[in-house]
């Protein structure tokens, strides 16, 4: 799984924080890791599949997501 960064100068380290809260997770298969909030976009880079996160501490990481449809 990896994160897109944006790197922005100090005096704007809040929007830095929401801009990064906001960029969708990727990685070449479906998310296996917890999401970090509820509402969190991961999309699968391989298959063009997306997914939200609807948990953030299921006992199986892999539940905290469910399947949405991307168009």
């Amino acid at each position: 799984m990896s994160k897109q960064k944006i790197t922005y100068p100090d005096y704007g380290s809040r929007s830095m924080r929401v801009l990064e809260a906001l960029t969708p997770l990727t990685g070449a298969a479906a998310p296996v890791e917890h999401a970090d909030f509820i509402g969190q976009i991961y999309v699968d880079t391989v298959l063009g599949k997306g997914y939200m996160a609807i948990a953030t501490d299921s006992a199986d990481a892999a539940d905290d997501w469910k399947e949405i449809t991307l168009s």
